[in-house]
């Protein structure tokens, strides 16, 4: 391809790309692709949004509300560093209450023993 160099102006002002110049994107490319991630991120903090609050909403209604907030808290923690932190935080309560449980009861399942 044929671009306008200064440096290299021959007669005809024209000179071959070199192969060790630095490529910079175009000005489309690369609002293109900032466009792409703050739509993405965009998109998943709305879906997780969605998901952690049908969690919350199933605190005080019947359905599996320990499933679901974690599950929307791990799609927040896709693209947030902060949901990261607090998923984190769930995961090692849910494994202290899970241990408390078993220690408590032996590991016994349900029904009687």
């Amino acid at each position: 391809m044929l671009q306008r160099r200064d440096d290299e102006a021959g007669a005809t002002g024209y000179g071959t790309e070199s192969a060790t110049a630095p490529r910079v994107p175009s000005l489309v490319v690369r609002l293109a692709h900032g466009s792409y991630r703050v739509a993405r991120r965009i998109v998943i903090a709305a879906v997780g949004a969605t998901v952690v609050l049908l969690g919350l909403v199933m605190i005080v209604t019947p359905g599996p509300a320990v499933v679901v907030v974690p599950i929307g808290l791990a799609i927040l923690a896709i693209e947030f560093t902060w949901a990261r932190r607090l998923l984190k935080q769930v995961r090692a309560r849910i494994a202290k209450a899970r241990q408390d449980y078993f220690s408590r009861y032996g590991g016994r399942r349900g029904g009687r023993s």
